[in-house]
């Protein structure tokens, strides 16, 4: 005869009495696709800040590194201004001091020159690009 002894064997109570338990519903599991732990709005540009340095955005055509330099430098000295060539509305004025920045940033909006205005945020540190190393990103791209 066969020995079917396994077959009897009983089950621990703990895993009976667990699933019969009223007012303990089996663990659910989050499916992937809902515990997506990314938030809904697109994160910020990656990178560290530069508390030195700041980024212009929406900045009008006409307005030129002299009048960037002439409107910042009343808030702290300047060690760089640069305007990247291809129309793209976008500057960076960095200070020597970072605390010059602090000022700044109170307003989002500045007006450069008469008429002419730019959204200030702070600079971030763009990670470096694999393997075109940019050498401690002192290289400016002119």
């Amino acid at each position: 005869g066969k020995r079917s002894s396994q077959v009897y064997v009983p089950r621990p109570s703990t895993s009976r009495h667990f699933v019969a338990a009223p007012g303990h519903p089996p663990p659910v599991y989050h499916s992937p696709y809902l515990n997506t732990s990314t938030p809904s709005a697109p994160p910020p540009m990656s990178g560290t800040p530069i508390p030195d340095r700041l980024f212009l955005t929406k900045m009008d055509r006409t307005i030129t590194k002299e009048d960037l330099t002439a409107y910042f430098e009343q808030f702290g000295q300047l060690n760089d201004v640069f305007i990247p060539s291809g129309g793209k509305q976008i500057g960076f004025v960095g200070f020597v001091n970072a605390g010059s920045t602090q000022a700044i940033l109170q307003n989002k909006t500045h007006e450069v020159k008469s008429g002419c205005t730019v959204d200030v945020d702070m600079a971030m540190e763009r990670p470096p690009l694999g393997s075109k190393g940019q050498g401690k990103g002192r290289v400016h791209p002119y």
